[in-house]
């Protein structure tokens, strides 16, 4: 399950406060899909005018909870909040595909050893097998 950090005190913030009910939930669903994008707090234009309009970005901007900069939002503090990086998330799924993997392997070694075959025949198998 991929998540992004909403402190505590997120309903008390002083700048969401200032900047208004509908602009904290804008800020809440751009927090989302930095999250469900891997994205390290980075989201694109149309992305962003997608999620929220231009004013909810403005006055987030003015609050210094969003900076805008080549083309991109950024959620400033993103990852000084301790949101998990893009870098994670990706060792997170190879390692799950090499776990995948290797439980595969040893699946098909009890296979074929309970099969009256020997871990070598098992590996040799394994080795022609394409997939």
């Amino acid at each position: 399950m991929h998540y992004s950090r909403i402190n505590q005190s997120f309903h008390t913030n002083h700048k969401l406060c200032a900047a208004g009910y509908a602009a904290a939930g804008a800020y809440a669903h751009l927090l989302s899909y930095c999250a469900g994008e891997h994205s390290d707090g980075e989201i694109p234009e149309a992305v962003a005018e997608a999620i929220a309009t231009p004013e909810h970005l403005a006055t987030l901007n003015e609050f210094e909870l969003l900076e805008h900069r080549d083309g991109f939002w950024h959620i400033i503090g993103y990852l000084a909040a301790e949101n998990p990086p893009a870098s994670h998330w990706k060792a997170l799924r190879t390692r799950k595909k090499e776990n995948k993997r290797d439980q595969r392997s040893r699946d098909k070694q009890k296979a074929a050893e309970s099969n009256g075959h020997s871990p070598e025949d098992a590996a040799a198998v394994e080795a022609e097998t394409p997939f």
